[in-house]
């Protein structure tokens, strides 16, 4: 029974440690791998590569500003009205 524990508690202790290390910068991980030869294994393994690279490709955020101008045509010429509209997506 105390096996299982200790597995258990190793294994949630791994989990906490990829969760803190995948939102570091690649620069910090590669600086962190002279610690260990623990953190230097985590940190080559393709798995946690995979994990570090979707995590920070998908945490960017990215703010869209779009402007719209409304220019209205009439018979002979186009003029700007002056309704200038600002969004944010």
């Amino acid at each position: 029974m105390e096996e299982v524990e200790e597995k258990s508690i190793i294994k949630l202790l791994d989990d906490v440690m990829i969760n803190i290390l995948k939102r570091l910068p690649a620069k910090s991980l590669i600086r962190l791998k002279c610690v260990s030869k623990s953190l230097y294994s985590l940190i080559k393994d393709p798995d946690f590569i995979f994990i570090h690279y979707n995590y920070d490709s998908l945490s960017n955020h990215f703010i869209l500003l779009k402007r719209y101008v409304e220019i209205e045509e009439s018979s002979n010429s186009i003029y700007y009205n002056g309704n200038n509209i600002l969004s944010l997506h």
